[in-house]
Order: structure tokens, then sequence, then C-alpha cells
């Protein structure tokens, strides 16, 4: 459990070296604790995977409350490898492998981000996380 840790600790860490604005962003990696955000305001959410394959991902929410701006995985198999990739595909394996998606709130309101992985070439997902987000007005 320690190297899970540690690389998401890491992909946090570099997160701002990837294309974020300046700023805090807030990570929330547990789906059973409510997120809540202002409107404008950006925030991850990361999932940690055991891939035997390059997995693929669909995020599903509120696009009119919310907007993916980007996507980044990484694993512990390859050391400290990470990479910014084109949302909805991670080419990493093994038994660690943690994948974040950043989005920006755009109006106050409430939506689910649910979040479903699933073998490339198709199949059962292999793991569905649904993320409840509220948007409260900007202050």
């Amino acid at each position: 459990m320690r190297k899970p840790l540690l690389l998401l600790a890491a992909l946090v860490g570099i997160w701002p070296l990837v294309g974020c604005a300046g700023g805090t962003i807030n990570t929330y990696t547990d789906p059973s604790i409510p997120v809540t955000v202002e409107a404008g305001q950006e925030f991850n959410i990361a999932v940690e995977l055991a891939c035997s394959d390059p997995t693929t991902w669909e995020q599903h929410y509120d696009e009119t409350l919310l907007e993916l701006k980007e996507t980044v995985c990484a694993t512990c198999v390859s050391g400290e490898s990470a990479c910014s990739i084109a949302p909805g595909y991670c080419p990493l394996v093994g038994p660690s492998v943690v994948s974040l998606a950043r989005f920006q709130a755009l109006q106050p309101g409430e939506t689910e981000v649910t979040i479903s992985y699933q073998l490339v070439g198709g199949g059962a997902p292999l793991k569905d996380q649904i993320f409840t987000v509220t948007i409260e007005p900007a202050s």
C-alpha cells in the first residue's frame, strides 16, 4: 500500500507541471466523501487501479456544470514514470496505476462524476467510481 500512496503524492506534486493554472487544486480520492467547490474552481479526482493491460476510461458528468481540463496517469512499476496523455486512455500497466482527471466547475449546481474503467478492446467495466460534486457560487 505504500507505493500507491507515494505515487499519488508524486502525481499531486507534479500536477502543476502538466498544465494547471496557479493556486491550490484539491485532489479527491474517496468517492464516499462529497466534493464541494466554488464556481470557477479547478479540482482533481484520482482513482487507483491494478491493471494487467492498458485501460480506457470514460467520465460521465453534467457538462453544463463541469469541464474536463486534463488527464494524467502514472505507475509505480516504472519508478517515477508519469505522462500527460489524451483523455480516456492509459497505456501504463502494473499493480498500481493512478489516473487523475482535472475538472473546472462552471456554475453552481450538483452533479455526479462517474468514472468507468475497462480494458482496451471492451468487456465489462473493471471499476466504477462515483463522486458527488456540489458547486457553490463563487465568493
